[in-house]
């Protein structure tokens, strides 16, 4: 498999992934409620919510519900809420966000070379090939 020259590289994995993650939570939640690191977001916390007009669910959707009885749009605002709350659990247990490794790997990024973290990731880098080596050895 060879990747192509615009392809997604290992150091843009890491910030991919928080990306697809914000742009998730930014379909339900207020963009000012979104805490640093996005992955220790509070699914219960219903402060960060977006109106029920505001929620990202497509137009043909937003007619429909603008059509419901308040009852209904109750209704279907906590199925919603389900929805969001599974998902971003699912996302949130799946994809490694807290992997020191894969952080780290953005130091390979000629942009990243800059960043007040490089020598941390350098040295989590150093710190987790020698381990692997150790424990190569031994199982030889």
């Amino acid at each position: 498999m060879q990747l192509k020259p615009d392809g997604c590289k290992v150091f843009d994995l890491h910030e991919r992934l928080l990306h697809l993650l914000k742009m998730w939570l930014l379909r339900f939640v207020r963009p000012d409620s979104l805490p640093t690191p996005v992955w220790r977001i509070n699914v219960d916390d219903s402060s960060m919510w977006l109106g029920p007009y505001n929620l990202s669910y497509g137009e043909p959707a937003r007619r429909i519900f603008a059509d419901l009885t308040a009852t209904e749009q109750s209704m279907i605002l906590e199925k919603v809420k389900l929805f969001f709350k599974k998902g971003t659990e699912k996302l949130l247990k799946y994809l490694p966000f807290e992997n020191e490794v894969l952080e780290a790997a953005q130091f390979l990024s000629p942009s990243k070379m800059k960043d007040p973290k490089f020598e941390e990731w350098v040295k989590t880098l150093i710190k987790a090939s020698r381990e692997s080596c150790m424990r190569f050895q031994n199982l030889r």
